[in-house]
């Protein structure tokens, strides 16, 4: 995975799980129960990545009782640069995942 260049466009190739999991590990960081509303919480965050600018961004839903996800969506943009990111498998499979890292921090 790795950013080429079509026609002038930045096209920056990443695995699903590799991106839900970056996604994932910068919401530990940074959760704060206050912060949720209701029982969504969402997040933004700038990283480097492979030599590039991206724009994170994560959304979770929690159960009633808030101690642990049900619903993980997440997406990448980069920043600064004409591009795109595209996502490389399959993202439901890599939200599953990210749930299950995310619950084991939450209740561990």
């Amino acid at each position: 995975m790795g950013a080429i260049e079509k026609g002038g466009v930045i096209i920056m190739r990443i695995d699903a799980v590799q991106l839900a999991l970056l996604c994932a590990s910068h919401f530990i960081i940074f959760f704060s129960y206050n912060d949720v509303c209701g029982v969504r919480y969402r997040s933004d965050y700038d990283v480097e990545f492979k030599g590039k600018n991206l724009s994170l961004w994560c959304e979770v839903k929690f159960d009633k009782m808030k101690r642990k996800l049900v619903q993980f969506r997440f997406d990448a943009d980069l920043r600064y640069e004409d591009g795109e990111v595209e996502i490389i498998g399959s993202v439901r499979d890599a939200a599953r995942k990210a749930i299950c890292f995310i619950n084991e921090y939450l209740t561990g």
